[in-house]
C-alpha cells in the first residue's frame, strides 16, 4: 500500500476534474463524507488519510461507534476503530472492501484469526473473505445487494458498517466469525451496543453537495438519534 500525502480537499478536486466517470464519482463520495464528518457524524467519524493499493483509492478513517472486542480470553466493548475502506477502479460499478486495522472487532461479519470459521458449504463470496486470513475484513452487505445507486455510495457504506458494529445486524448460520455470532445470540438482549452512525434527513442529504440528485431508496432519519 502506497500512502499518498494529499489532503481531502486536493483529492475531491483531483477526481472531479478527471475525465474518468468513476472516478469523478468517487470524488463526490468522498465530497458527501467530507461534508458528514464536519456536520452530522462530528466527533464520530474522520478521514484520517488516502493510499493506494493495487489500483485501488484507499481511504483510511477512524470511527467512533461502540462494538466488541476480543481481548484477554473475552469480548470488551471498545469504541475506536480504524478502517481502511479500498474504492475500485471499477467503483461504483464494484462494491468497496471494508477492513478494520489496528483492533479488529468480535463480530460476526468480521474475519477475526482467533476465530477463523470452516469454510465446508460456505458459500464463495464468503470464502472469498476468509481466504489468506484476511484478519480484520467486514462483510457489510451481500454482493448481490450492491448497487451502483447514488444511496449506496460510500457514505451508505460507513452507516452500515457502523450498524454492523453495534449489533443491529445479525450473523446467519455461515458466519464470518461463529464465535462472535453464538455471543451475540446469547447476548442480544445487550444489542445494539449504541447508536450507529445517523442516516442524514432529506435536508442534511440535500444540503451536501453533489452533482446528483436525491438518493433512492434510504430509510430516512430525520432526527439524530445520539
Amino acid at each position: 500500500m502506497t500512502a499518498t500525502a494529499m489532503k481531502t480537499e486536493e483529492i475531491i478536486r483531483a477526481l472531479l476534474a478527471s475525465g474518468n466517470l468513476g472516478d469523478v464519482r468517487k470524488g463526490e463520495c468522498i465530497r458527501r463524507v467530507h461534508a458528514l464528518e464536519e456536520g452530522l457524524w462530528k466527533g464520530r467519524f474522520r478521514i484520517a488519510g488516502y493510499a493506494v493499493e493495487q489500483r485501488s483509492l484507499v481511504v483510511l478513517s477512524e470511527m467512533r461507534v461502540r462494538g466488541w472486542l476480543w481481548e484477554n480470553g473475552r469480548p470488551h466493548v471498545h469504541d475506536r476503530w480504524l478502517l481502511a475502506t479500498a474504492l475500485p477502479s471499477h467503483y461504483p460499478a464494484a462494491m468497496p472492501l471494508v477492513r478494520f486495522l489496528d483492533k479488529v472487532p468480535f463480530n460476526p461479519h468480521v474475519v477475526s484469526r482467533h476465530h477463523l470459521p470452516e469454510t465446508a458449504g460456505m458459500p464463495p463470496e464468503l470464502q472469498e473473505y476468509v481466504r489468506n486470513g484476511n484478519d480484520g475484513l467486514c462483510c457489510y452487505l451481500k454482493g448481490s445487494e450492491w448497487s451502483p445507486k447514488e444511496s449506496m455510495g460510500l457514505p451508505f457504506v460507513y452507516a452500515q458498517v457502523s450498524r454492523v458494529l453495534v449489533g443491529y445486524v445479525h450473523g446467519e448460520a455461515m458466519s464470518l466469525n461463529p464465535v462472535a455470532r453464538d455471543w451475540a445470540i446469547r447476548h442480544a438482549d445487550q444489542l445494539p451496543l449504541g447508536p450507529p452512525l445517523p442516516w442524514p434527513s432529506r435536508d442534511q442529504w440535500a444540503a451536501a453537495p453533489t452533482a446528483g440528485g436525491e438518493p433512492e431508496a434510504i430509510d430516512w432519519i430525520e432526527e439524530d438519534p445520539t
